[in-house]
């Protein structure tokens, strides 16, 4: 940052999921820095603006690691990730471009949507951009309405189709690939084990990131660079057992190893049911086996 001679060419965004809307707005930044010769540069933000501004939350769909290597595959040269906070809320839009986008991170060109807007009151928008334009030396290039409205997809629509109704089909469809979530292995009751159905318990490596709702899923499941196997996930209290506080487990299926200390990433593939309580372990055990006969169908061709 800070090289101003560079003349990157810069748009600015939360990009939570940098979901197919974001990869949109992606494809016409790089395009633009190409006709350019210019590094194309997104700038983002930790934690995300809303949870300031709002005082409450935000349950993100990527850290901003993990947003940085997403965009990356698309071209994106260099992610410039901004802590935000209430000094950051309250900075006027024009002192955010003076400052910010030109003093730091070296715009030669602000890419915008054109409806985005940014800063104090979001007066950063079109308007404010080619007017300081001409003065601070940068050029504004808009992204046309067609393009925006042709993927209308928001990171609040996956956020509930994961947290209300578990639908992880719906945020593949949206984000253009599985819902990725990271567990570190640690001890569980080995309880799985006894009833055929050895399981591998999660603790969430970033307790930011939405864990879609109570249920059974099917998943594929990674460790590093490996694809390990897919399998069938449980997040929810285990009524039949002791109920109490929420886990995340997962089954592997035609997996033997041991995965203890391991850091694995569980995409969801599709939410099966319910988590429900039964009577006894005879009819949880029917049920375990009609869920891996779904999931191995759901699952098929994918590994």
């Amino acid at each position: 940052m800070g090289d101003r001679q560079r003349g990157a060419v810069v748009t600015i965004g939360s990009f939570d999921g940098v979901h197919r809307g974001h990869q949109a707005i992606l494809s016409f930044l790089v395009e633009r820095a190409g006709e350019r010769d210019a590094p194309p540069v997104l700038l983002t933000f930790d934690p995300h603006p809303r949870e300031i501004v709002s005082g409450e939350p935000v349950g993100l769909l990527t850290t901003p690691a993990e947003r940085a290597a997403l965009v990356s595959t698309f071209g994106v040269r260099e992610t410039v990730i901004l802590p935000f906070d209430r000094k950051m809320a309250q900075m006027p839009a024009e002192e955010f471009v003076e400052r910010i986008l030109v003093g730091q991170v070296g715009a030669g060109c602000i890419v915008i949507g054109y409806d985005h807007g940014f800063g104090a009151g979001r007066r950063g928008n079109r308007e404010l951009l080619e007017q300081l334009g001409p003065e601070l030396g940068f050029d504004v290039e808009i992204i046309p309405a067609q393009l925006v409205d042709a993927h209308v997809v928001s990171s609040s629509s996956i956020r509930r189709a994961l947290s209300e109704t578990g639908d992880v089909a719906l945020a593949a469809n949206l984000l253009g690939r599985p819902y990725r979530w990271r567990g570190l292995v640690v001890d569980g009751d080995k309880r799985g084990r006894t009833i055929g159905y050895p399981t591998a318990n999660l603790q969430a490596v970033a307790h930011r990131k939405i864990i879609p709702l109570p249920g059974v899923y099917a998943v594929t499941v990674r460790r590093g660079e490996e694809d390990l196997a897919g399998g069938m996930m449980n997040v929810g209290t285990r009524p039949t057992f002791d109920g109490g506080r929420q886990r995340q487990e997962v089954h592997l299926f035609d997996f033997e190893g041991d995965l203890y200390g391991d850091v694995l990433t569980v995409e969801f593939r599709e939410r099966l049911r319910d988590e429900q309580r039964f009577d006894g372990l005879e009819s949880l055990v029917e049920q375990l086996k009609l869920d891996e006969a779904r999931c191995r169908h759901i699952l098929t061709g994918v590994l």
